[in-house]
């Protein structure tokens, strides 16, 4: 999903039967992302630092969506921690440029969020996406390493956890549902073969 400046959106969960709605989450530009870490009480975004430009020539077809998805290397990612039950947001951080698409599982323990993610520093994938039939396409060029982010909510602290960082890059994790908001000790991901094809993802690696 992209949104502009000064546009709201709204988020809607069904929690404990109620329906819960929030509106205007804060962006400054178009920004990519179409995921999100959730809780039992928190929803938790990564406002990347991939952003999206010129989206009239795009939808004219007179670009090509690559040539407007880039990685803004001056933009830092911004945290933003959405209390569910409050409809409301509970705490904001800044990280460096990075880029996290998809989440795992997260959960809240003794005060901190702990959450799942596979992250890159930069958005290589995409000089690859924007040649799909190169002979020597390699969608594995820049791809996201799974790790973990811990948010300390007493104190204001965000700190990272790299998590099997030597492993092949990874993407769309997935954990054992009826487990959603409570910590868990595996997670499965689509991965690459050290030495296999990188047209695209061949394998299931558990972590």
């Amino acid at each position: 999903m992209s949104f502009p400046q000064g546009v709201s959106f709204l988020l809607q969960f069904w929690n404990r039967c109620k329906r819960r709605q929030f509106k205007a989450l804060p962006t400054d530009t178009f920004c990519f992302f179409h995921d999100f870490a959730l809780t039992e009480n928190y929803a938790i975004f990564f406002i990347n630092s991939i952003v999206v430009k010129n989206v009239g020539s795009i939808a004219l077809g007179l670009n090509k969506a690559s040539d407007g998805i880039v990685f803004d290397e001056n933009r830092r990612c911004e945290v933003v921690v959405v209390d569910i039950n409050k409809m409301e947001i509970a705490k904001t951080f800044k990280l460096d440029p990075i880029a996290v698409v998809h989440f795992g599982s997260s959960h809240l323990k003794t005060g901190k969020l702990f959450v799942d993610a596979c992250k890159t520093d930069n958005f290589e994938t995409n000089q690859q996406l924007s040649n799909l039939f190169n002979p020597d396409f390699d969608f594995s060029i820049g791809g996201t390493r799974y790790c973990q982010y811990e948010i300390n909510l007493a104190i204001d602290v965000i700190s990272y956890r790299g998590i099997n960082e030597d492993a092949s890059p990874c993407e769309f994790p997935q954990w054992s549902w009826h487990r959603t908001a409570v910590e868990t000790r595996y997670a499965y991901v689509a991965a690459f073969f050290d030495n296999g094809a990188k047209n695209y993802f061949q394998w299931h690696s558990k972590i």
